[in-house]
């Protein structure tokens, strides 16, 4: 409960800073300039008003940023790769991924050309600009895949630039060594469906039906990562405890703590195993979105009790800005 009204707080104050900071900007704006969103420009050639000026800057250094449009190719006619459930995750990632790329890039070279006095603004495009001005995002790039509700522009548009490059990473991996790289789960789009589509490999893999196994964790080096049946994984945090490679799982004041080194392994899934403990892994602090549930290896040497894991709400978030 701590946990929670601590986060509560900090998105509040962070609301509260976005929401004062924007309001500021555009006051300021009007009292020099009228009404600046509907006098963009002032007939014939007057000068923009000084938010249309610092917003050409902004738009000019986001398109020096941003991948190019389109910038992650795929193969489409190869049979065999699309009988890979994960090569077929990857590539609805990247169509994704690409679509949005566009439709940023399209929006933002209009922008361009608004601010420039050489298009036209229209409804749409004046929205976008008032909400790029307040760093905040577009409703349509909002509403592309889950995001914390007050995620800044510009963290978004760098986090944004973070997923594409790993998906551009992976596809330009042979299919084979997709899961042998760590792969930052939190950064895809939709981190459920890369796991379910694990599941179907690795169901075919040891030839097992996919409702005999089970996800399974590991935080220490012993893991047996030769065996087949997983992949690492990058940018986890456990809520509640921490891990350390000396002293394993403890209790910690912190809210959370990074984990170096996860391995997830598809096992096939055993009765009342002393050393596993179910955990739900969320897509961020927030815990508005669980994307699926794990057994984390817990070493024999940890002195958790029982009532500690169930006491702090112990969670895995995959993602965190």
């Amino acid at each position: 409960e701590t946990m929670l009204v601590i986060n509560q707080g900090h998105r509040t104050l962070r609301h509260l800073q976005l929401l004062q900071d924007g309001l500021d900007s555009v006051a300021d704006d009007i009292d020099e300039n009228g009404d600046a969103t509907t006098t963009l420009f002032a007939g014939g050639g007057a000068a923009a008003a000084a938010w249309i000026q610092a917003l050409h800057r902004k738009v000019t250094t986001w398109l020096a940023q941003l991948p190019r449009s389109s910038a992650i190719l795929v193969k489409t006619d190869d049979a065999t790769a699309f009988a890979n459930p994960v090569y077929r995750c990857l590539h609805r990632e990247v169509e994704l991924a690409n679509k949005l790329l566009a439709n940023i890039t399209s929006l933002l070279e209009y922008i361009d050309g608004v601010c420039s006095n050489a298009l036209k603004p229209t409804s749409a495009v004046r929205d976008a600009m008032r909400s790029l001005h307040q760093d905040q995002l577009p409703s349509d790039w909002r509403t592309s895949y889950a995001i914390p509700p007050h995620i800044s522009l510009h963290e978004w548009l760098a986090d944004f630039s973070k997923r594409v490059a790993q998906l551009g990473h992976l596809m330009s991996l042979p299919l084979a060594d997709v899961l042998s790289q760590r792969i930052w789960i939190g950064g895809l789009f939709a981190p459920e469906a890369f796991i379910t589509a694990t599941r179907q490999v690795f169901s075919l893999d040891l030839h097992c039906a996919l409702d005999e196994l089970e996800l399974v964790a590991s935080v220490h080096n012993e893991a047996n990562h030769d065996s087949g049946g997983g992949f690492n994984v990058s940018g986890f945090h456990i809520q509640g405890i921490q891990w350390t490679q000396s002293g394993g799982f403890a209790a910690t004041d912190a809210l959370e703590s990074p984990l170096d080194t996860l391995y997830l392994s598809w096992r096939v899934a055993l009765d009342d195993v002393p050393t596993l403990r179910k955990l739900p892994v969320y897509l961020n602090a927030q815990r508005l979105v669980m994307l699926f549930e794990v057994a984390v290896d817990v070493p024999p040497s940890t002195l958790l009790s029982d009532h500690i894991w169930a006491e702090r709400a112990v969670a895995l978030t995959a993602w965190k800005l």
